[in-house]
């Protein structure tokens, strides 16, 4: 999506610390993290809000919340 900085990331046009990526979700170190490894965990599928994201979408970056953490 144009303008997302998110779908930036995820394209790997912006640089991030990855922390965990699959096919469905990429996870990284926030760049202002207020804790030490504060990490970020998006769906690699474009949402512009978490209510309007698909139920399976939203499944997915929840199942893999646990091995990230």
């Amino acid at each position: 999506m144009d303008g997302c900085v998110f779908c930036k990331m995820v394209a790997g046009e912006i640089p991030v610390t990855k922390v965990y990526e699959d096919e469905a979700v990429l996870a990284f170190l926030d760049i202002g993290p207020i804790s030490d490894g504060h990490t970020l965990v998006i769906p690699k599928q474009h949402c512009t809000m978490l209510h309007e994201c698909e139920a399976g979408i939203l499944s997915a970056v929840v199942a893999r919340l646990g091995k990230i953490a």
